[in-house]
């Protein structure tokens, strides 16, 4: 997309999905059929063993994800968030094409991140760690800082990137 041009996506975010599915049916299916939602739309395509299974079924469509990684996702193929607006269960973002793609070949997807980090003398380490913030929040740190400002001039008000064991 040439820049300067403008986008709009639409997306239903895992948490309008958790609270449309649990509004949907009586507590006692809604609970079960959000679990087996949750483990079918967000774990199996994300997790590598069944990654490929999932999209060879699915092609790809009718994933769930966070707001977090929409917009991450749009930052990270050279978009700038303009605006967006939450219209029943479905969001929609706003973005234009301000540059180049500059996203992570190899990016971890799963409850285990693997980061590369420099280590004693300089040395070059991989690390494992549970996941913390949501999937492409790293392209989202200086849209939460303009947007939401800071506190003591380093940590983000309302960082929404942080998941709910994370925070």
């Amino acid at each position: 997309m040439p820049e300067g041009k403008w986008l709009v996506v639409c997306v239903e975010t895992k948490d309008s999905r958790r609270t449309r599915i649990l509004n949907k049916f009586p507590r006692y299916i809604s609970r079960p059929y959000y679990a087996l939602d949750f483990v079918l739309k967000r774990v199996l395509p994300k997790w590598k063993p069944t990654r490929k299974i999932y999209f060879w079924i699915t092609n790809g469509r009718n994933r769930v994800i966070s707001y977090t990684e929409a917009i991450g996702r749009l930052f990270s193929c050279g978009f700038e968030v303009k605006n967006s607006v939450r219209i029943g269960y479905k969001t929609y973002i706003l973005a234009r094409k301000t540059g180049d793609p500059s996203y992570d070949m190899q990016p971890t997807y799963g409850a285990l991140v693997r980061l590369k980090r420099v280590g004693y003398k300089g040395e070059r380490i991989k690390l494992s760690k549970l996941r913390t913030m949501h999937p492409y929040s790293e392209y989202v740190q200086e849209y939460i800082y303009d947007k939401h400002g800071t506190d003591d001039g380093d940590k983000a008000n309302d960082d929404f990137r942080v998941t709910g064991w994370g925070g």
